[in-house]
């Protein structure tokens, strides 16, 4: 009875660490979006034009682009998961920011209570999302499609088990919507994972002569209709470009077979991973999860039966495995977003890991989950002290790019043109901050990519390292513009510069090149 009370009170103590913990990492996760900032590269400006995009439409069936897949996109699904906040905060990214922070916390929640379920291991539950948090804490005020597959990783292995162990079709069904679901968001990551569900299913189908089961299988054609919606209306695209793809006739030059396989073992041993920044450290995390799996599939060999966890620790470690071997088909570059979806796994195997049935294994998994979450806590709290002098320092920064969009609008002119140089030729941060703005100032008539009597220039400064990437020869060639300005300032501390030009009849006749307006072109 005395062993019962002190455990019980044991437990409590760490639940309630655990949960304190969870919530100084969330105030650290939401603290940007306070002083207005979030993360706003390439990829998440894009997403707001593509917002727009929706919007103005209401019914698109592709959404961002799928790079390493020419003439490939990504589904729509999380375009259409951000609109609902796209149009209830008019367009504000702040908004936006909040709307992720609420998805972040809802899918960790389901997570929990699947965990807490299927594994029924309430310790292991609040583990997972607050290990998962406290790694990701940094990350939330910058979210675009990989991190919703990232979100469905977990869940999808839950539910799929979960169907292994009560051979249900219903959660056969469920779990290839999930996976659909992943396709949308990151097909990188969603395919490999449909190569290694299929061994299974095809295994349990045939071992259990369950074959009325593989009519689940259409959950996977199902939940990616958009894809055929679209490739019926343009000459099956998508289609042809997979197909290019899988013939290896692609214009891009492939790596070599060691080179691929080498790229694969590093980032599963190091970055894929990524507790500690150590490849080495990294690697024996690695090397854990192997034996762990080693010792678990003896003693399946022992015929002594595995315990909940132990099933879903090897199922997951399977998924781990077979990402990258199956990723080799792919034969380039492994890049980041292509195994963020992936980061969950190793987060999810450290935290059953610490219910493990073995005392020896279950020790070393407590103490390393330990030292992660306190000094991942250490290193956030860190980050959260310099906040403020990070803010609005980079291009990358929605305060930078505001700044950018209001200098111009403060001009307060009742109707001019703007054209925007980046060296990167996309410019969609500066694009789609003037794009909120235009919306904010109503009453100013604004020409996109047009010339004007009254026409700015805003231009983004050239890398450091290839200053021949100037606005010159754009300005004379695209834009058709020789004269100067007549008013120009520069947005420190990037160095933007907005030129002012007062343009006559005889300018205005001069066309630009109709090339130059590709304002979400490459999508």
């Amino acid at each position: 009875m005395t062993t019962s009370i002190h455990n019980f009170i044991k437990k409590t103590k760490i639940t309630t660490l655990l949960r304190i913990i969870f919530l100084i990492n969330l105030i650290i996760a939401i603290s940007p979006l306070f002083i207005g900032e979030i993360k706003f590269h390439t990829d998440i400006a894009r997403d707001f034009l593509l917002f727009d995009e929706i919007v103005k439409k209401k019914i698109v069936l592709i959404g961002p682009r799928a790079s390493g897949l020419d003439g490939f996109f990504h589904g729509p699904l999380w375009l259409y998961l951000n609109i609902p906040f796209y149009i209830i905060g008019k367009g504000n990214p702040i908004i936006i920011g909040w709307g992720w922070i609420i998805m972040t916390i809802s899918i960790l929640f389901i997570t929990k209570n699947l965990i807490g379920k299927i594994i029924k291991q309430k310790y292991s539950a609040l583990l997972f999302i607050t290990l998962f948090l406290t790694i990701f804490a940094l990350h939330l005020n910058g979210l675009y499609n990989p991190y919703g597959a990232l979100f469905l990783t977990i869940p999808f292995i839950l539910v799929l088990y979960y169907y292994l162990e009560t051979n249900k079709e219903k959660f056969l069904f469920i779990s290839l919507i999930i996976l659909g679901l992943m396709i949308h968001l990151q097909i990188a990551t969603a395919g490999p994972f449909l190569i290694s569900s299929l061994f299974i299913i095809i295994f349990k189908i045939i071992k259990n002569r369950s074959f009325s089961h593989l009519k689940s299988l259409l959950a996977i054609p199902l939940t990616t209709i958009t894809y055929l919606l679209f490739d019926l209306r343009h000459n099956f695209q998508l289609s042809k470009s997979l197909l290019t793809y899988i013939k290896g006739t692609t214009n891009a030059i492939p790596l070599d077979t060691q080179t691929v396989i080498l790229n694969r073992l590093n980032i599963m041993s190091n970055e894929g991973i990524d507790f500690f920044n150590s490849y080495y450290l990294n690697f024996i995390i690695l090397i854990l999860f192997l034996l762990t799996a080693i010792i678990l599939i003896l003693k399946l060999k022992n015929k002594n039966k595995l315990k909940t966890q132990e099933q879903v620790f090897l199922l997951t470690f399977y998924f781990y495995i077979t990402f990258y071997f199956f990723s080799i088909l792919h034969k380039g570059w492994l890049l980041y977003h292509y195994f963020l979806p992936t980061m969950s796994l190793p987060i999810f195997l450290l935290s059953v890991g610490t219910t493990l049935v073995e005392k020896k294994l279950k020790r070393i998994y407590i103490i390393l989950t330990s030292i992660i979450i306190f000094t991942w806590t250490i290193h956030n709290i860190q980050e959260w002290k310099n906040l403020k002098n990070s803010i609005g320092q980079d291009e990358n920064s929605w305060t930078y790019q505001s700044k950018i969009a209001q200098t111009v609008f403060e001009q307060n002119d009742r109707e001019f043109g703007f054209f925007i140089f980046s060296p990167d030729i996309l410019a969609y941060q500066t694009k789609a901050s003037m794009n909120y703005y235009i919306k904010r100032y109503p009453n100013t008539k604004v020409f996109i990519y047009e010339k004007r009597p009254v026409t700015y220039l805003i231009i983004a400064p050239p890398p450091s390292d290839k200053p021949w990437l100037n606005y010159s020869s754009w300005k004379e060639s695209k834009v058709n513009l020789t004269k100067e300005p007549i008013w120009k300032k520069q947005i420190p501390p990037v160095g933007y510069t907005i030129e002012k030009y007062k343009l006559d009849k005889k300018d205005l006749e001069i066309p630009t090149d109709p090339n130059i307006n590709d304002w979400i072109h490459y999508r």
